[in-house]
């Protein structure tokens, strides 16, 4: 059993620049060959790593109420997720 971190978001906003700006990246720290990008959260199913950007903005902008809608939306859409064996 391997223990450790399984996922990072990693988030990048260029210095001086707007929220609209922010790039998420979510990498699966325990992928075979090491990290790599993932398209949808491992620990948090439903979380796509697109909808990050959105939902940093909303935060950062006091947009609470529309950051739990949206968050609310993707998990309720959500498909299952099929894990693949490291």
């Amino acid at each position: 059993m391997e223990l450790g971190v399984q996922e990072m978001w990693q988030s990048n906003l260029p210095k001086g620049k707007e929220f609209s700006a922010i790039k998420v990246v979510v990498l699966d720290l325990q992928a075979r060959g090491g990290p790599r990008e993932i398209r949808e959260s491992l620990v948090i199913p439903g979380i796509n790593a697109a909808t990050l950007p959105k939902a940093y903005q909303l935060a950062g902008g006091g947009k609470f109420d529309e950051l739990r809608s949206l968050l609310r939306h993707e998990i309720a859409a959500r498909k299952p997720v099929q894990f693949s064996s490291h």
